[in-house]
């Protein structure tokens, strides 16, 4: 079997978290389906209402909805039993957009005093996570061709065909680390005052490796 080189091509590339997601959950609760049902509907609409005026309508996706019964614990003469308590209707919207402090700051206020009595959480991501690790593998490739160059000159050798290549990880985590929420107090801080913060996420780092194989001429 003839000489070989091996080596580890590592890398790192950094990314402006360019698209923002507004997740904003709605819930009721009654003893009544159907007003529990019809009172998130209500919710609901008033939330599209707001994505409309600022155009995000077509964005505007149900992530979840949801139904649960909620029991309450009794004591009737020391015997313990559930007593049913009601039906918990809850619907989770999501819209994405292209990251955009104004807008955003007008998505929240809005949200907020629609009436919905919302929860709201924002995070950031990258938009086009293919291209990103596109240029991360191009990265990691780079970086194994250099250190194979810089050894082979100092052995007074030369690398001759790729025999192996084996990726090691990616980290695909594509999602900034500043994220914000407000519960449903956020009705109450939205008439006191605009308070939707002026927010400039944190970049994405994201890393790989892998190692490679030369023959050694």
């Amino acid at each position: 079997m003839g000489r070989s080189i091996t080596v580890t091509g590592k890398a790192s590339v950094t990314l402006t978290a360019d698209l923002c997601t507004v997740d904003v959950t709605v819930e009721e609760k009654s003893k009544d389906y159907g007003k529990a049902s019809s009172s998130v509907g209500e919710k609901t609409a008033a939330l599209r209402g707001v994505c409309e005026k600022l155009g995000l309508l077509d964005r505007l996706k149900t992530s979840s909805y949801n139904v649960r019964t909620e029991y309450t614990g009794v004591n009737e003469n020391g015997v313990y039993r559930n007593v049913f308590d009601g039906y918990v209707c809850s619907c989770t919207s999501s819209v994405s957009f292209d990251f955009d402090g104004r807008l955003l700051s007008s998505l929240i206020d809005g949200l907020a005093l629609c009436g919905a009595d919302a929860r709201i959480n924002v995070s950031f991501s990258v938009k086009d996570p293919s291209a990103a690790e596109a240029g991360l593998l191009e990265a990691v490739c780079d970086d194994a061709k250099r250190k194979v160059d810089v050894i082979c000159r100092r052995l007074d050798a030369y690398p001759g065909k790729l025999i192996r290549v084996e990726q090691g990880g990616l980290s695909r985590q594509m999602r900034s680390n500043t994220e914000f929420a407000f519960d449903e107090a956020a009705p109450m801080m939205a008439k006191a005052a605009r308070f939707s913060p002026d927010v400039t996420p944190s970049d994405v780092t994201i890393s790989s490796e892998a190692v490679f194989e030369w023959e050694l001429l």
